[in-house]
């Protein structure tokens, strides 16, 4: 999120005491937004999985607690999965569609 705030903010064109964004760095836009899709996609997904594969205890391997932490973490990943739209719209749009924005 920090990338997406930055190169965000950067479109501001220097309001409100943020600097343009350096030129030099829009290489870095495409692979910077698709690693934030994975992260917050797995940030949200990954503690599921852990709970799907290993299971709540009796029959499972998780205990009570650790499962109910893999739920909190799954809940604390929602709002990632919000920026997933934004952060894959960006790596499609490419530097033209950050002018336009």
């Amino acid at each position: 999120t920090v990338w997406l705030t930055a190169r965000l903010g950067a479109g501001l064109g220097g309001a409100a005491g943020v600097p343009p964004f350096p030129i030099g760095l829009e290489v870095l836009d495409v692979p910077v937004c698709v690693l934030c899709v994975g992260v917050f996609l797995l940030g949200a997904a990954g503690p599921l999985l852990t709970l799907a594969r290993h299971g709540e205890a009796p029959s499972g391997e998780l205990t009570s607690l650790e499962a109910y932490r893999m739920l909190g973490l799954a809940a604390c990943g929602l709002p990632g999965v919000l920026y997933v739209v934004d952060a894959a719209s960006f790596a499609m749009g490419g530097a033209t569609w950050w002018g336009r924005v």
